[in-house]
């Protein structure tokens, strides 16, 4: 699921940069993702990235002081990227969706 998903998320952000990321003037190179997971949140990659640590490793050596501490460091670093993406959509669009959350809908 991770893996689709961060797939998915990937696709959409490329597609919004479709001819080299080069902005026609007075128009800027970026624009706000839309469908899919971009509905409930502006990184739903970051999310995916977690879903599939989580899911290595579960499937490899399983939970342990050093995974977790692995884990924590993971959640805290795709956090704090969420969080300055999604204050950064709020500052550039006037128009971004109040509905969305940085990354984990509902919770964050």
């Amino acid at each position: 699921f991770g893996n689709v998903m961060q797939y998915q998320s990937h696709c959409t952000l490329a597609s919004i940069r479709k001819g080299g990321g080069q902005a026609a003037p007075g128009k800027s190179k970026y624009s706000v993702p839309q469908g899919l997971w971009f509905k409930h949140c502006s990184s739903p990659h970051y999310l995916a990235e977690i879903l599939l640590y989580v899911g290595f490793v579960t499937l490899s050596t399983g939970w342990g002081a050093d995974t977790l501490l692995l884990m924590t460091m993971v959640v805290m670093n795709l956090g704090l990227s969420a969080g300055m993406t999604h204050q950064w959509y709020k500052a550039t669009f006037k128009t971004y969706p109040k509905a969305r959350w940085a990354m984990v809908p509902l919770i964050y």
